[in-house]
């Protein structure tokens, strides 16, 4: 008979201790706002930390592959002769000389076609152009004779999502996200960021860009062109795919 009772005091002592607890807490708090509001304002307490950090090479892009940072590597650039057709190199070998010898002032473009023969007649894959190579000299050095053209195999590469409307549709929205501030809204290279840059973007519409095969679009994408850089890192195989679809939209 005695249970319930003990069950009611030890209830009746677990309420008043939690009363009290509350009235402590709610006593302290009131104290703090009111007589030690300035000992904890949040003036004095903010703190500042500058970190440098230090980033990897390459770029850095936000979740919707926007570009948020970049640093500027040195490159060594070398070249693979037996990618080129001899037709092709007998044709451009004195402008590609002759192109080098201005953006490095360090041989002659007789010295460069020398080097450049030599390499082609041994066959060699990987003669060397030039060490230390800033990223403004390798982007240059993407639009020169010979070097700007995608390897023969790329003409073969399939493009899977051909013809394939809501791939093209996904392409559209990364072109938005991605291409339009350089080559414009519609693809005519007219875009905002487009202006100062040299080469100019290309106008996607032209037989330029549409005579090429998918396969060579799809190479310069992943590997770069020009003053754009390559998107095999950023880009899954796929959303390329997409890209390369909807550029093929935009023919006249």
């Amino acid at each position: 008979m005695n249970h319930p009772k003990k069950i009611k005091r030890r209830a009746v002592l677990i309420y008043l201790v939690m009363i009290f607890l509350s009235i402590g807490v709610v006593s302290r708090t009131i104290y703090t706002q009111v007589f030690e509001s300035s000992k904890w304002s949040a003036e004095k307490y903010k703190i500042i930390r500058t970190d440098a950090v230090k980033a990897p090479r390459g770029n850095i892009y936000s979740d919707d592959y926007s570009l948020l940072a970049t640093s500027i590597p040195e490159y060594e650039i070398h070249w693979d002769s037996k990618m080129v057709k001899k037709s092709l190199f007998n044709e451009k070998i004195d402008e590609l000389s002759l192109k080098l010898s201005q953006l490095f002032q360090d041989k002659t473009a007789a010295e460069y076609e020398k080097i450049l023969r030599s390499y082609k007649s041994k066959g060699s894959q990987y003669g060397l152009i030039k060490r230390k190579v800033d990223y403004n000299q390798l982007k240059s050095l993407k639009t020169f004779p010979i070097f700007k053209e995608s390897p023969p195999e790329a003409k073969e590469i399939v493009n899977v999502y051909s013809e394939n409307d809501i791939a093209t549709q996904k392409g559209a929205k990364l072109y938005q996200k991605l291409c339009w501030t350089c080559h414009g809204k519609s693809g005519q290279g007219d875009g905002p960021a487009g202006g100062g840059l040299k080469p100019k973007p290309k106008n996607f519409s032209l037989d330029e860009v549409q005579n090429q095969t998918d396969g060579e679009l799809f190479w310069k994408l992943s590997n770069g062109k020009g003053m754009m850089i390559p998107y095999k890192h950023s880009l899954t195989k796929d959303q390329r795919w997409q890209l390369i679809n909807f550029i093929r939209s935009l023919k006249k």
